[in-house]
Protein backbone atom coordinates (compact mmCIF):
# COMPACT_ATOMS: atom_id res chain seq x y z
CA UNK A 1 0.00 0.00 0.00
CA UNK A 2 2.65 2.61 0.66
CA UNK A 3 4.02 2.07 -2.76
CA UNK A 4 0.82 2.65 -4.05
CA UNK A 5 0.62 5.63 -2.29
CA UNK A 6 4.11 6.96 -3.19
CA UNK A 7 3.06 6.14 -7.01
CA UNK A 8 -0.34 8.18 -6.64
CA UNK A 9 1.48 10.97 -4.63
CA UNK A 10 3.48 11.73 -7.85
CA UNK A 11 0.93 10.90 -10.48
CA UNK A 12 -1.45 13.89 -8.77
CA UNK A 13 1.88 16.05 -8.02
CA UNK A 14 2.41 15.81 -11.84
CA UNK A 15 -1.26 16.31 -12.61
CA UNK A 16 -1.61 19.25 -10.40
CA UNK A 17 1.76 21.18 -12.25
CA UNK A 18 0.22 20.12 -15.60
CA UNK A 19 -2.70 21.89 -14.65
CA UNK A 20 -1.35 24.93 -13.48
CA UNK A 21 1.10 25.27 -16.94
CA UNK A 22 -1.56 24.49 -18.82
CA UNK A 23 -3.31 28.00 -17.14
CA UNK A 24 -0.31 29.68 -17.89
CA UNK A 25 -0.10 28.75 -21.72
CA UNK A 26 -3.58 29.66 -21.84
CA UNK A 27 -3.21 32.51 -20.30
CA UNK A 28 -0.40 33.84 -22.50
CA UNK A 29 -1.97 32.39 -25.76
CA UNK A 30 -5.06 34.92 -24.71
CA UNK A 31 -2.93 37.38 -24.23
CA UNK A 32 -1.32 37.43 -27.48
CA UNK A 33 -4.44 36.53 -29.30
CA UNK A 34 -6.39 39.67 -27.59
CA UNK A 35 -3.54 42.11 -28.87
CA UNK A 36 -3.04 40.73 -32.83
CA UNK A 37 -7.51 41.27 -32.26
CA UNK A 38 -7.18 44.34 -31.55
CA UNK A 39 -4.64 45.08 -33.64
CA UNK A 40 -7.29 43.44 -36.62
CA UNK A 41 -10.38 45.71 -35.20
CA UNK A 42 -8.02 48.47 -36.00
CA UNK A 43 -6.90 47.24 -39.61
CA UNK A 44 -10.57 46.63 -40.77
CA UNK A 45 -12.16 50.39 -39.25
CA UNK A 46 -9.05 51.73 -41.17
CA UNK A 47 -10.22 49.89 -44.48
CA UNK A 48 -13.89 50.58 -43.56
CA UNK A 49 -13.53 54.71 -43.16
CA UNK A 50 -11.47 54.57 -46.57
CA UNK A 51 -13.97 52.37 -48.41
CA UNK A 52 -12.61 52.56 -52.26
CA UNK A 53 -10.29 55.17 -51.76
CA UNK A 54 -7.86 53.06 -49.20
CA UNK A 55 -5.62 52.33 -52.04
CA UNK A 56 -5.37 56.11 -52.95
CA UNK A 57 -5.12 57.24 -49.61
CA UNK A 58 -2.07 54.62 -48.84
CA UNK A 59 -0.26 56.18 -52.46
CA UNK A 60 -0.34 59.67 -51.30
CA UNK A 61 0.77 58.59 -48.18
CA UNK A 62 3.69 56.60 -49.50
CA UNK A 63 4.44 59.19 -51.46
CA UNK A 64 4.08 62.31 -48.66
CA UNK A 65 6.37 60.23 -46.27
CA UNK A 66 3.26 59.93 -43.71
CA UNK A 67 3.91 56.60 -41.91
CA UNK A 68 0.14 55.02 -41.46
CA UNK A 69 -0.67 51.95 -38.58
CA UNK A 70 -2.14 50.15 -41.25
CA UNK A 71 0.06 47.02 -42.71
CA UNK A 72 0.74 45.73 -45.72
CA UNK A 73 -1.29 43.27 -47.13
CA UNK A 74 1.09 40.53 -46.72
CA UNK A 75 1.68 41.78 -42.85
CA UNK A 76 -2.56 41.46 -42.75
CA UNK A 77 -2.73 38.15 -44.20
CA UNK A 78 -0.13 37.03 -41.78
CA UNK A 79 -2.00 38.83 -38.50
CA UNK A 80 -5.52 36.53 -38.97
CA UNK A 81 -3.32 33.21 -39.84
CA UNK A 82 -1.77 33.89 -36.55
CA UNK A 83 -4.69 34.86 -35.10
CA UNK A 84 -6.44 31.43 -36.43
CA UNK A 85 -3.63 29.32 -35.01
CA UNK A 86 -4.08 31.08 -31.27
CA UNK A 87 -7.30 29.93 -31.52
CA UNK A 88 -7.09 26.25 -32.39
CA UNK A 89 -3.92 25.94 -29.93
CA UNK A 90 -6.53 27.66 -27.04
CA UNK A 91 -9.31 25.04 -27.79
CA UNK A 92 -6.92 22.26 -27.79
CA UNK A 93 -5.50 23.36 -24.19
CA UNK A 94 -8.79 23.87 -23.09
CA UNK A 95 -9.90 20.13 -24.05
CA UNK A 96 -6.74 19.32 -22.34
CA UNK A 97 -7.25 21.28 -19.10
CA UNK A 98 -11.02 20.06 -19.10
CA UNK A 99 -10.03 16.39 -18.94
CA UNK A 100 -7.25 16.80 -16.56
CA UNK A 101 -9.84 18.75 -14.03
CA UNK A 102 -12.05 16.00 -14.76
CA UNK A 103 -9.04 13.52 -14.19
CA UNK A 104 -8.48 15.87 -10.75
CA UNK A 105 -12.12 15.78 -9.66
CA UNK A 106 -12.20 12.04 -9.99
CA UNK A 107 -8.57 11.57 -7.53
CA UNK A 108 -9.77 14.27 -4.93
CA UNK A 109 -12.88 12.14 -4.75
CA UNK A 110 -11.33 8.41 -4.30
CA UNK A 111 -8.25 9.46 -2.47
CA UNK A 112 -8.44 12.53 -0.19
CA UNK A 113 -5.84 11.85 2.25
CA UNK A 114 -3.16 10.77 -0.48
CA UNK A 115 -4.17 14.45 -2.90
CA UNK A 116 -3.55 15.96 0.83
CA UNK A 117 0.01 14.63 0.92
CA UNK A 118 0.57 15.73 -2.61
CA UNK A 119 -0.42 19.29 -2.60
CA UNK A 120 1.63 19.58 0.81
CA UNK A 121 4.76 18.07 -1.08
CA UNK A 122 4.26 20.46 -4.04
CA UNK A 123 4.16 23.26 -1.82
CA UNK A 124 7.15 22.19 -0.64
CA UNK A 125 8.57 21.95 -4.14
CA UNK A 126 7.25 25.05 -5.24
CA UNK A 127 9.44 27.01 -1.56
CA UNK A 128 12.12 25.61 -2.37
CA UNK A 129 12.23 26.35 -5.83
CA UNK A 130 11.88 29.79 -5.45
CA UNK A 131 11.53 32.65 -2.58
CA UNK A 132 8.08 32.54 -2.50
CA UNK A 133 5.38 30.82 -4.55
CA UNK A 134 3.92 31.42 -7.78
CA UNK A 135 1.09 33.49 -6.22
CA UNK A 136 0.36 35.04 -10.00
CA UNK A 137 -0.85 31.31 -11.06
CA UNK A 138 -3.59 31.31 -8.95
CA UNK A 139 -5.03 34.37 -9.53
CA UNK A 140 -6.76 35.89 -13.02
CA UNK A 141 -5.32 39.36 -12.48
CA UNK A 142 -5.39 40.81 -15.96
CA UNK A 143 -8.48 39.81 -16.36
CA UNK A 144 -9.79 41.26 -12.83
CA UNK A 145 -8.15 44.63 -13.54
CA UNK A 146 -10.15 44.62 -16.75
CA UNK A 147 -13.17 44.45 -14.76
CA UNK A 148 -12.33 46.99 -12.33
CA UNK A 149 -10.45 49.28 -14.89
CA UNK A 150 -12.47 52.40 -13.99
CA UNK A 151 -11.84 51.84 -10.64
CA UNK A 152 -8.37 50.33 -10.52
CA UNK A 153 -6.11 53.74 -9.88
CA UNK A 154 -8.75 54.51 -7.03
CA UNK A 155 -9.20 53.50 -3.51
CA UNK A 156 -11.77 50.86 -4.06
CA UNK A 157 -13.17 47.53 -1.84
CA UNK A 158 -13.25 44.19 -2.68
CA UNK A 159 -15.26 41.92 0.14
CA UNK A 160 -14.55 38.21 -0.91
CA UNK A 161 -17.28 35.50 0.27
CA UNK A 162 -14.90 33.39 1.71
CA UNK A 163 -17.15 30.34 2.44
CA UNK A 164 -18.22 30.36 -1.05
CA UNK A 165 -14.65 30.97 -2.74
CA UNK A 166 -13.35 27.52 -0.52
CA UNK A 167 -16.26 25.85 -1.69
CA UNK A 168 -15.56 26.66 -5.31
CA UNK A 169 -12.02 27.11 -5.85
CA UNK A 170 -10.24 23.02 -5.89
CA UNK A 171 -6.86 24.65 -3.95
CA UNK A 172 -9.47 25.81 -1.01
CA UNK A 173 -11.81 23.13 -0.69
CA UNK A 174 -11.75 20.75 2.54
CA UNK A 175 -14.04 18.94 1.47
CA UNK A 176 -12.44 16.79 -1.51
CA UNK A 177 -8.64 17.55 -0.47
CA UNK A 178 -8.72 15.76 2.96
CA UNK A 179 -6.85 19.60 4.41
CA UNK A 180 -8.73 20.46 7.76
CA UNK A 181 -11.12 23.39 7.08
CA UNK A 182 -8.81 26.35 9.40
CA UNK A 183 -5.91 25.58 6.74
CA UNK A 184 -7.82 25.95 3.77
CA UNK A 185 -9.13 29.21 5.37
CA UNK A 186 -5.43 29.92 6.20
CA UNK A 187 -4.45 29.16 2.76
CA UNK A 188 -7.02 31.13 0.98
CA UNK A 189 -6.26 34.18 3.33
CA UNK A 190 -2.43 34.18 2.28
CA UNK A 191 -3.10 33.98 -1.21
CA UNK A 192 -5.52 37.03 -0.60
CA UNK A 193 -2.42 38.81 0.69
CA UNK A 194 -0.58 38.37 -1.67
CA UNK A 195 -3.54 39.76 -4.26
CA UNK A 196 -3.52 43.15 -1.74
CA UNK A 197 0.28 43.96 -2.29
CA UNK A 198 -0.60 43.69 -5.96
CA UNK A 199 -4.12 46.07 -6.43
CA UNK A 200 -4.56 50.01 -4.89
CA UNK A 201 -7.96 48.57 -2.94
CA UNK A 202 -8.03 47.07 0.41
CA UNK A 203 -9.30 43.65 0.44
CA UNK A 204 -12.20 42.33 3.43
CA UNK A 205 -12.75 38.55 3.07
CA UNK A 206 -15.65 37.47 5.65
CA UNK A 207 -15.86 33.89 7.25
CA UNK A 208 -19.44 32.18 8.94
CA UNK A 209 -18.80 31.69 12.47
CA UNK A 210 -20.34 30.66 15.41
CA UNK A 211 -18.71 32.93 17.41
CA UNK A 212 -18.80 36.95 18.75
CA UNK A 213 -17.88 39.16 16.02
CA UNK A 214 -14.54 39.35 15.21
CA UNK A 215 -11.85 40.91 12.93
CA UNK A 216 -7.74 40.79 12.22
CA UNK A 217 -5.70 42.48 9.67
CA UNK A 218 -3.01 40.25 8.63
CA UNK A 219 -0.59 42.95 6.68
CA UNK A 220 -2.98 44.70 4.32
CA UNK A 221 -5.88 42.30 4.26
CA UNK A 222 -8.81 42.31 6.18
CA UNK A 223 -10.25 39.39 7.65
CA UNK A 224 -14.01 39.63 9.26
CA UNK A 225 -16.22 37.03 11.23
CA UNK A 226 -19.40 37.97 11.64
CA UNK A 227 -21.64 37.65 15.17
CA UNK A 228 -23.61 34.51 15.17
CA UNK A 229 -25.08 33.50 18.22
CA UNK A 230 -28.00 33.08 18.87
CA UNK A 231 -28.97 36.31 20.65
CA UNK A 232 -27.37 38.43 17.49
CA UNK A 233 -27.72 36.49 14.93
CA UNK A 234 -25.86 37.24 11.60
CA UNK A 235 -24.42 35.41 8.81
CA UNK A 236 -21.16 36.04 6.75
CA UNK A 237 -24.22 36.96 3.47
CA UNK A 238 -25.61 39.73 6.45
CA UNK A 239 -22.42 40.55 7.36
CA UNK A 240 -20.72 41.34 3.07
CA UNK A 241 -24.34 43.35 2.77
CA UNK A 242 -23.55 45.90 5.77
CA UNK A 243 -20.13 46.01 4.65
CA UNK A 244 -21.69 47.15 1.27
CA UNK A 245 -23.73 49.73 2.80
CA UNK A 246 -20.94 51.27 5.12
CA UNK A 247 -18.56 51.90 2.74
CA UNK A 248 -20.75 52.79 -0.36
CA UNK A 249 -21.73 55.56 2.36
CA UNK A 250 -17.96 56.87 1.92
CA UNK A 251 -18.87 57.32 -2.28
CA UNK A 252 -16.14 54.36 -1.97
CA UNK A 253 -16.46 51.70 -4.96
CA UNK A 254 -17.37 48.15 -3.71
CA UNK A 255 -16.58 44.56 -5.49
CA UNK A 256 -18.16 41.90 -3.94
CA UNK A 257 -16.66 38.44 -4.95
CA UNK A 258 -19.16 35.59 -4.81
CA UNK A 259 -21.05 32.88 -7.07
CA UNK A 260 -23.93 32.95 -4.80
CA UNK A 261 -26.54 34.32 -7.20
CA UNK A 262 -29.16 35.87 -3.41
CA UNK A 263 -25.80 37.08 -2.00
CA UNK A 264 -25.41 38.80 -5.70
CA UNK A 265 -28.67 40.33 -5.72
CA UNK A 266 -28.73 41.70 -2.13
CA UNK A 267 -25.17 43.19 -2.64
CA UNK A 268 -25.93 45.05 -5.74
CA UNK A 269 -29.44 46.35 -4.48
CA UNK A 270 -27.41 48.12 -2.00
CA UNK A 271 -24.56 49.49 -4.28
CA UNK A 272 -21.98 47.09 -4.82
CA UNK A 273 -20.38 45.75 -8.28
CA UNK A 274 -20.69 42.00 -8.46
CA UNK A 275 -18.07 39.79 -9.55
CA UNK A 276 -17.42 36.01 -9.88
CA UNK A 277 -15.01 33.79 -8.15
CA UNK A 278 -13.23 33.41 -11.64
CA UNK A 279 -13.23 37.12 -12.26
CA UNK A 280 -10.77 36.96 -9.81
CA UNK A 281 -9.18 33.27 -9.08
CA UNK A 282 -8.08 31.04 -11.29
CA UNK A 283 -8.84 27.50 -11.04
Amino acid sequence: MARFDRQMTEIIKKLGDRLETLVKEIDSYQREQKSIQDEISDFEEFQGNAGDLLPDILRIARDLDVELSYPGEDEFESLKNRESELSSKIEELESERALRKTDAEKLHAKFPQIWRLADIARENDEAASSDQPDYFSRFNLAHFQDKIANHYEDSFALIVDGYNAIGTIPRYDYRGSGCRLGECRDRLCRDLDFLSSQISGKIIIVFDTVHTYYEKTVNDLKIVYPDNRQSSKQSGDDQIVKLVEELSQDSQAVFVVTNDNELGGRVTVVGANLLKIGDVFKY
